[in-house]
């Protein structure tokens, strides 16, 4: 099956409304907050999503991939999503790949599945390892 009938297969299957095609790429949303994007090149799928910008302080950012990265360590074995730095490195974006050629439904479904999941762990643990802006209190000494 061709890249763009498995999108519509699997968009017809979730019952995605709509897919938004776009520079070759197919965007699509699941569970409403996960917004995703496929494309293929070079005889392979893709699909990527954002997770969260990085803080703009440098010790910060090295500080929060330290810690995104050690939990790396954990899925990096469990499944084959990758955590990458997006193309202007100022956010964090999982990606997924897999050969076209050979590509089910199924086998879209189970990858879409493992980026949506993967994302959810990530979203979590980019959330509690923000560094927290200073409290609005001050104590003066």
């Amino acid at each position: 099956m061709n890249f763009e009938n498995l999108m519509n297969a699997l968009a017809s299957r979730r019952q995605i409304e709509s897919l938004e095609y776009k520079n070759d790429q197919v965007r699509l949303t699941i569970d409403g907050k996960i917004n995703i994007s496929c494309f293929q090149a070079n005889g392979l799928f893709y699909a990527s999503c954002h997770i969260t910008r990085l803080p703009e302080d440098l010790a910060q950012r090295e500080d929060f991939l330290k810690i995104l990265l050690e939990k790396n360590m954990v899925v990096i074995g469990q499944e084959q999503v990758s955590l990458c730095l997006d193309p202007d490195g100022k956010s964090l974006v999982l990606y997924v790949s897999a050969a076209m050629n050979g590509l089910t439904l199924e086998s879209l479904e189970e990858h879409i599945a493992a980026l949506t999941n993967i994302h959810d762990y990530y979203s979590q643990s980019a959330s509690q390892s923000t560094p927290q802006p200073p409290s609005s209190t001050m104590i003066m000494l």
